[in-house]
């Protein structure tokens, strides 16, 4: 009788421990441009966590951790936005500054999509949208790291020459 009742009550206890939230994919790496304002990279793993570069030139960069509905959120979006069927490159350039943005995938062999201008499909809007808008809420501290955005790389075309 005492056996069967520690072991009932270590199944409870196994079976309400909080499961973590984790997302389909492994991570995300993202830079963006709003065309004249808010400019960032960011790194985002399964988990949640998140690394953050906002200010390019001093590279100075910030933590923060997803909550669980954000995650999901951003999950959602990931898993209704086709990656692997797009090209690497949606750009309209009609001499306005627009917003742009690259999402690079490290679990489709680093996969990279740019965007300039408002070329790419709807299902990516969308995903970069759920982005945005989860980065406008995070409430990120500075982190003693540094990082590489590989969404950073050649996200802006070499200047041509004064003359």
């Amino acid at each position: 009788m005492k056996n069967t009742l520690i072991l009932l009550i270590s199944i409870a206890l196994i079976s309400c421990q909080h499961k973590k939230t984790t997302a389909s994919f492994h991570q995300l790496d993202i830079t963006y441009s709003s065309g004249w304002g808010k400019r960032f990279s960011v790194i985002i793993d399964s988990t949640g966590k998140v690394i953050l570069g906002e200010r390019w030139a001093d590279r100075t960069f910030f933590s923060a951790q997803l909550d669980d509905q954000d995650l999901l959120k951003l999950d959602s979006a990931y898993r209704q936005t086709p990656f692997e069927s797009y090209d690497s490159t949606y750009y309209k350039d009609d001499g306005t500054d627009a917003y742009s943005y690259k999402v690079v995938l490290p679990a489709f062999n680093n996969k990279a999509v740019y965007v300039y201008g408002e070329m790419e499909p709807g299902s990516l809007k969308l995903f970069m949208e759920c982005v945005i808008e989860i980065v406008d809420r995070l409430s990120p501290v500075p982190a003693d790291t540094a990082v590489i955005f590989e969404s950073h790389k050649g996200f802006y075309p070499p200047q041509p020459p004064i003359k």
